[in-house]
């Protein structure tokens, strides 16, 4: 299982664009990382997307 620094760092290898946002499960306990904003999404109106820290 990768942690979350690694699966960024390859979306960034694959992709040439560096991830700024990362949507994370809200049981996600992990660290920060520099340079990314990591949210949940969360339980709302059906035609809104809200986005918590």
């Amino acid at each position: 299982m990768a942690t979350l620094a690694e699966a960024l760092e390859q979306a960034a290898i694959l992709s040439d664009v560096t991830p700024g946002v990362a949507v994370v499960d809200r049981s996600y306990k992990g660290v920060a990382i520099d340079g990314v904003k990591s949210t949940t999404r969360a339980c709302g109106a059906a035609s809104h997307a809200h986005y918590v820290q």
